[in-house]
């Protein structure tokens, strides 16, 4: 009898693997309700599908790949922007900060893991515009050079929002 419990105990306990804040980061959904998160990839998609609409006979031009880029440029950095502010304040409220810095791992790779982790939830985004990019670009609607220079620019944003995030998340209740 009691070996039914045990057994079913150790069945849900997972391996971990790499540095444990980063492994835990990555595996939690940025919207925790499964309905939410639903909705807000369909809102995504019927947003990114209705810039395509409108701005189909300007791809030509050039012009709408710049809105284009600007539209998921700004979704990224916002979402970037939220899953940092969040980081470590949930972690307090949960009440979890103190007994988290009580471990043995140091605050530079607490930090580190709440870092690669908003930056890693956030991926998706980035890959929509990627994806624009790469497929324009074999069009050969987009000089090849640009995508490089977006991608410099945009790590750079990306970067700074998330490191200002985590920052005032860490500042700030």
């Amino acid at each position: 009898r009691d070996e039914a419990p045990a057994a079913a105990a150790e069945a849900r306990i997972r391996r971990v693997r790499g540095p444990p804040v980063l492994w835990r980061e990555l595996r939690q959904p940025f919207i925790r309700n499964t309905r939410a998160r639903r909705a807000a990839v369909v809102l995504a998609l019927a947003l990114a599908l209705t810039t395509y609409a409108v701005f189909f006979d300007d791809f030509y031009a050039g012009s709408a790949h710049a809105k284009t880029l600007a539209f998921f440029t700004i979704l990224g950095l916002l979402s970037a922007a939220a899953l940092a502010a969040s980081a470590i304040t949930s972690e307090r409220e949960a009440g979890t900060w103190p007994a988290l810095l009580g471990t043995q791992q140091t605050d530079a790779r607490i930090v580190f893991g709440k870092f690669a982790g908003c930056l890693g939830q956030s991926l998706p985004v980035w890959a929509l515009m990627a994806f624009h990019l790469f497929i324009f670009t074999a069009a050969g609607m987009i000089n090849p050079a640009v995508p490089p220079l977006i991608g410099i620019a945009v790590a750079g944003a990306a970067f700074f929002v998330a490191a200002f995030g985590l920052w005032t998340s860490a500042v700030f209740r």
